[in-house]
């Protein structure tokens, strides 16, 4: 009789673990996406050389204080409409602010951060304006909380009035490249240059005030914070007041392979053997902050 066959027991065949594929972030609704700039020089195939501020760029080199600027002097006031929008493309902090004569702490609602290309940045509010009123409502006499709600809540259309100092009103800021080292002359290679986000004044700073950031994230996470009174320990930045004993070149002309670049040089005081340089491939950049720094700066001679 033949001998029935066994059944050979199957062996577990062991799973090959698959590959997590990363998740992308969601942008919440109604926020921009992120654009893609026209990047004619290549610079952001140069690594992490352009990416961020080096530690030799926040050397002590007479640092100014940031502080949150309070609206005084002359002011101005602005209305803003949302037809239909639900987001609006900024942030809304609380601000304390004593009350002339009376022991209690009083409130206001000020906007401390405007997302690029959102409801609100098209429209032109400002970082550092105070809401004034909400569809003619006194939001001056309304607590930060119930300002908020309504603003969230109203329905389309929303209107809503700001104030703002006029001082603010020509704060200049972008994207720069900068480069510091001995010497006027720029770096012979693109690769030697820093990108950096700048503000010139704006909502924690005096107008004559220049700042670099490594980010423009970076600088809305340190105005949010400073409304909140949060520490600032660990964020690096520059600021530096500027004077007529900064020194301020012309604009010049810088070429390397792939174009030509525009670009100042700053000679600060404090900085006993280094030159700010400050360019840009965009020359209606350069020339903005040229024209800010001109306002407070001398003109250099020679160097």
């Amino acid at each position: 009789q033949p001998v029935p066959q066994q059944p050979v027991p199957q062996q577990p065949v062991p799973q090959q673990p698959v590959p997590q594929q990363p998740v992308p972030q969601q942008v919440p609704a109604g926020w921009p996406q992120e654009q893609k700039s026209a990047d004619p020089f290549g610079l952001s195939d140069l690594g992490s050389s352009l990416d961020q501020l080096a530690a030799e760029d926040f050397e002590e080199d007479g640092e100014e204080k940031l502080a949150v600027q309070k609206i005084e002097g002359d002011r101005e006031t602005y209305t803003v409409s949302f037809d239909s929008e639900v987001k609006l493309g900024m942030l809304l902090e609380r601000r304390a602010e004593g009350k002339p004569g009376r022991d209690e702490e009083g409130e206001s609602t000020v906007v401390t951060m405007v997302i690029d290309g959102g409801a609100a940045s098209r429209k032109g509010v400002a970082i550092g304006s105070r809401l004034l009123a909400i569809n003619k409502t006194d939001a001056t006499k309304l607590p930060y909380a119930k300002c908020l709600d309504m603003v969230k809540t109203l329905p389309r259309p929303l209107v809503l009035q700001f104030e703002r100092s006029k001082a603010s009103c020509d704060t200049a800021k972008g994207w720069i490249l900068i480069r510091k080292s001995p010497g006027a002359a720029p770096p012979s290679t693109l690769s030697q240059w820093k990108r950096a986000y700048f503000v010139v004044g704006g909502a924690v700073a005096k107008r004559h005030v220049l700042q670099l950031y490594e980010t423009k994230s970076q600088y809305e996470d340190i105005v949010v914070r400073m409304f909140q009174n949060q520490s600032l320990t660990g964020m690096k930045y520059k600021a530096y007041a500027l004077t007529n004993n900064f020194k301020l070149s012309e604009v010049i002309t810088k070429s390397y392979k792939t174009g030509d670049l525009k670009y100042f040089t700053l000679k600060n005081p404090y900085s006993r053997t280094k030159i700010m340089k400050l360019a840009s491939d965009n020359p209606s950049v350069v020339y903005a902050l040229h024209s800010h720094i001109a306002k407070f700066a001398s003109k250099a001679s020679s160097w």
